[in-house]
């Protein structure tokens, strides 16, 4: 007997998002919350709020949130990642026998500490951690060469997470633009790992400016939903496209966030996410590891805060209004 159609579930809606690097005023968060945007991931640094082992201050974090909260942007909070300028000195040591215990601790510490925020994404594709070891230098630590550490470590935090707020959302990440992502989920899943959530990081184009480079984001939600099934939402959490040089262009940023929307939600996503919202200015000095100067032009926005065409293209997409200038949170 054929189902009535009204009884039919309603698919969630797709949530649009934008990873947030670096403080913005009051003005710039109200923006943010008339873009329509359902997510905005912000980091929030062990190091922030636990410089001195066992003294949890959020002072410095509840700065940096202040102007979000006060206009309600919904938050998505990034635990990690593990990289030496994000946490605190007594922490550093990744190949600390207790270490794994003391990081998972501070997922739920953090969670206690942002009660606001109702979902989290724990670490940060941590399929590519061997390699960030080897070649950039953005992990320390003999243990990230394990693919059964990036396993303990997920378990131990995800579990921590859901511990200290059971409703609380949990999302991990896989980089699916490095070949054998799908062997390290299916590790993952093998060891434990609970998640609401699976996030996939794509740059398909890192060194061709082709816009058309983005049709990849279909076959990736294609694959990853493949390997959880139906139980776990896909989404694409970290996408984007650099306007740098002449080959990559403002104008080819916009096609490519067209293209990449309109391939996940055809493959059945439940979201994407852009990074970032602002180009940096220059070479972070802090990071003490070795980033290309590509990395610096994914934002929306210049440096200065002038947008790009996809920023507002961003904004039609996520409100459907292509001749407005946005909701009222």
């Amino acid at each position: 007997m054929p189902m009535n159609p009204a009884s039919e579930p309603t698919p969630p809606p797709f949530e649009w998002g934008v990873q947030l690097l670096r403080p913005v005023s009051s003005d710039q968060a109200r923006a943010l919350a008339e873009q329509g945007l359902d997510r905005v991931g912000v980091h929030l640094p062990w190091r922030w709020w636990e410089q001195a082992r066992g003294a949890l201050d959020p002072t410095t974090t509840d700065w940096f949130l202040g102007p979000l909260r006060e206009h309600r942007v919904p938050l998505l909070g990034v635990l990690g990642p593990a990289l030496p300028h994000l946490l605190p000195d007594h922490a550093r040591d990744v190949d600390d026998p207790g270490w794994i215990d003391r990081f998972a601790r501070s997922c739920s510490d953090c969670v206690a500490l942002f009660p606001d925020i109702d979902a989290f994404r724990v670490e940060g594709e941590l399929n590519t951690a061997a390699l960030e070891r080897a070649i950039t230098r953005r992990r320390r630590g003999r243990s990230w060469g394990r693919p059964a550490f990036a396993a303990e470590l997920l378990r131990a935090a995800t579990g921590a997470v859901r511990a200290a707020r059971p409703s609380a959302r949990i999302q991990i990440t896989v980089h699916a633009s490095v070949p054998g992502w799908r062997r390290h989920l299916n590790h993952w899943l093998e060891a434990g790992v609970a998640f609401d959530r699976l996030g996939l990081v794509l740059q398909p184009s890192l060194l061709l400016p082709d816009p058309q480079m983005a049709r990849r984001v279909g076959e990736a939600v294609d694959q990853a939903r493949r390997v959880v099934g139906d139980d776990v939402a896909v989404e694409i959490a970290r996408i984007g496209y650099p306007t740098t040089g002449r080959r990559f262009s403002p104008r080819a940023q916009r096609e490519f966030l067209v293209i990449a929307a309109e391939e996940a939600q055809a493959a059945g996503a439940a979201g994407l996410s852009w990074w970032a919202l602002r180009d940096q200015a220059h070479h972070d000095p802090t990071l003490g590891y070795w980033t290309p100067s590509q990395e610096r032009r994914y934002g929306l926005l210049y440096f200065d805060g002038t947008p790009k065409p996809a920023a507002d293209e961003l904004r039609v997409l996520a409100t459907g209004d292509r001749f407005g200038t946005g909701r009222t949170a």
